[in-house]
This record gives structure tokens, sequence and C-alpha cells, in this order.
């Protein structure tokens, strides 16, 4: 039993993925050290000890942990969740949450319990893509609009040869 422990202690503290357990109102009560990294930390000590008020303090908005809240309470598990946080020097990070709600034996909440992954350059590289897509619509406007003219002028320019 003993090397299954540290077998699933190594797991937690050596996963790539954030991976958290925090209580409804916004304390954490264990995470691993992928989960400090992501949200810019040393420690997963030192991120437990500064983070303790969730919503108010890591959400760039703070009705995404009520969103969060919310459809973990009505469906007991939240896939893919999509979130911008606040790392701990300032900057935006945008992350997704897979997590899931424990209970106890009589269905109160205890803890949620989950993942997260930062998906920040997915989610910039989407931003850059969709400005493109608008420039290229900008650019076929712009040639159409080019033709409309040209085909314009040179019906003025008929009219005008008569």
């Amino acid at each position: 039993m003993t090397s299954q422990v540290n077998t699933y202690e190594r797991l937690f503290d050596n996963a790539v993925e954030g991976i958290f357990q925090t209580l409804p109102d916004g304390k954490y009560l264990r995470v691993n050290p992928s989960l400090a990294r992501i949200y810019g930390y040393d420690s997963a000590e030192e991120l437990m000890a500064d983070l303790t008020n969730i919503a108010d303090q890591l959400y760039v908005d703070p009705d995404r942990r009520e969103t969060f809240m919310r459809e973990i309470e009505k469906n007991d598990v939240i896939q893919d969740f999509e979130s911008r946080i606040r790392n701990r020097d300032g900057s935006i990070t945008w992350i997704t949450e897979s997590a899931r709600a424990v209970r106890d034996l009589c269905g109160t909440l205890m803890y949620y319990e989950g993942f997260v992954s930062n998906i920040t350059e997915r989610k910039e590289a989407e931003h850059r893509q969709a400005a493109l897509e608008s420039d290229l619509h900008q650019a076929h406007m712009m040639t159409a609009l080019g033709h409309l003219a040209g085909g314009v002028a040179h019906d003025f320019k008929t009219l005008l040869a008569l």
C-alpha cells in the first residue's frame, strides 16, 4: 500500500497539468507544482498561502467562478471550462478547467477537484487567425469596391463619349 501511495504522490507532484482541490468558498485545499507554475508561483505552498479568494484574486472576471460553481453544482462535473486568470505578476493567462464535485455520503458538497491547462498560446493563435480572416475579408471588400468603381467609371466615360 505504501508504494501505491508514493506512486500517486509522485503522479500528483510530477503531472504536467495543474491539479487542484478547492473549497466552494474559494480556498485551495491542495495544488500541485504545475498549477503553481501556470499561475506564476514558485511553489504550491506559496500559491495556497497567497490565493485565499479564487473568484476575486484569480479570475479576471470574478463571475466566471460563479458560473463554474453553478455548472458543477448542476452536473457534478465540468469539462473544458475556459477562463482568463490573473497571474501572480498581473499578466493574463487563458486556462481550461475540467473538474468534479466531491460529496459526502449525504450528498453534501465537500470540495471540487480537477485539472487546469494553460491554453494561452492556442487562444492567441485563434485571435491572430481571426484578425487575418478579418483583414482578408477587408481586402476582398476593397477589391470588389475597386471593380465596382472601375465599372462605374467605364460606364460614365461611355456616356460622355455619346
